[in-house]
């Protein structure tokens, strides 16, 4: 087994160590410095090639990071999973203003002025259609907040620890 010297150890300081070729006992003996990796999954996912459209992987990227992860939500909740509930709305910047959009809609369900009135908007619809999640977006895209939205008159309302 012939030694390769790494390009960050100087030549003289390879040269000074003198280190005895390990046997085959010895090679036997040898443990991984570190465990086999993470842990399979009970449901894997599938790796696959998908053609889209440019306007549907830019309408998911200015999501912010996990844009992948709420496209595979969108589908899983179009072929009949539970990703994702209809009753969930974003709040996104939209021109000079705020927009509350549902996942995977190409049109705003409200537009209003300020973050604040849009987030203020999205919890009275998403209220009204029997309580969900509202996840507010930062200007730069990315997701800077939650917030579960119970019904009306829920006999086991979610416990919300972020506020």
């Amino acid at each position: 087994m012939s030694k390769r010297k790494p390009n960050n150890i100087r030549q003289s300081d390879w040269d000074a160590v003198d280190s005895p070729e390990l046997s085959d006992v010895m090679l036997k003996q040898l443990k991984p410095a570190r465990g086999p990796g993470r842990p399979r999954a009970q449901n894997p996912k599938q790796s696959v090639t998908l053609r889209l459209d440019r306007e549907v992987v830019s309408h998911f990227k200015a999501t912010g990071t996990g844009w992948q992860t709420r496209i595979n939500a969108t589908l899983k909740a179009a072929a009949g999973g539970s990703a994702m509930t209809k009753n969930d709305r974003y709040v996104v910047k939209h021109g000079d203003g705020w927009a509350v959009k549902a996942p995977g809609a190409s049109r705003a369900s409200a537009v209003a002025p300020t973050q604040k009135q849009a987030e203020a908007r999205a919890k009275e619809i998403v209220k009204k259609q029997g309580g969900g999640e509202v996840r507010i977006q930062g200007r730069d895209g990315k997701i800077r907040d939650s917030d579960t939205v119970r019904k009306g008159r829920d006999p086991n309302p979610p416990r919300d620890k972020k506020h």
